[in-house]
């Protein structure tokens, strides 16, 4: 699944581009100054088995921020 989101906020637009495969999510954050939280949550049967909050802070608008991490 890949997904591109934008968000604004007082410094302008940040985009949000997300690209998953079976095994990896790989996050990238382009723009202004901004603390991201990526809450990701993986049920199986009803059951949470997986949740993961990571925060990212975008401090450099040239250079993007990336997280990336294994389902």
């Amino acid at each position: 699944m890949d997904s591109i989101k934008e968000y604004l906020n007082d410094s302008g637009a940040v985009t949000v581009k997300t690209t998953e495969n079976s095994l990896e999510k790989h996050t990238i954050i382009e723009g202004g100054h901004v603390m991201t939280t990526v809450h990701e949550t993986e049920r199986v049967d009803g059951e949470i088995v997986k949740d993961d909050i990571v925060q990212v802070k975008s401090t450099n608008e040239a250079e993007p921020s990336a997280i990336s991490g294994q389902a």
